[in-house]
Parts: structure tokens; C-alpha cells; sequence
């Protein structure tokens, strides 16, 4: 158990570290919506695939976003 709590004891997460997540994961969940909603103009198929690309985008750029204007 000891070995446990020093590895615990790392993974600390600051409010930074959980801001920047939020704010990532938001714009993931955005970017993702509008990729499956113009992809389901075209079908099933391209709806999960545009939705899978926006949401990585979007999960890129708002970690970027945040890096660059509130960090």
C-alpha cells in the first residue's frame, strides 16, 4: 500500500490542468456536433467519420486556444 500512495501522490491536478481539459473537451464536444450534423447530410458512415475528425480538431484547438490565451 505504500508504494500505492507515492504513485497517488503525483497525479496531482491542479485547477490549470483541470480548466484546460474542460475548456478542450467542450470544444471537442462542439467541433464533433457540427461534424456528424454535416456529415449526416451524406450518411451514416460519413457522419461518424467527419464527427470523429472535428472532435479531434476540436480537442486540438482548444487546448491550443487555451495554451495561447490563458495560460
Amino acid at each position: 500500500m505504500v508504494g500505492l500512495e507515492r504513485q497517488d501522490a503525483g497525479r496531482h491536478l491542479s485547477g490549470v490542468t483541470i480548466v484546460r481539459g474542460l475548456i478542450a473537451w467542450l470544444a471537442a464536444f462542439l467541433a464533433g456536433s457540427v461534424g456528424w450534423w454535416l456529415g449526416a447530410k451524406l450518411g451514416l458512415g460519413a457522419a461518424v467519420v467527419l464527427g470523429a475528425v472535428a472532435g479531434g480538431a476540436g480537442l486540438y484547438a482548444g487546448y491550443r486556444w487555451f495554451d495561447n490565451n490563458l495560460k
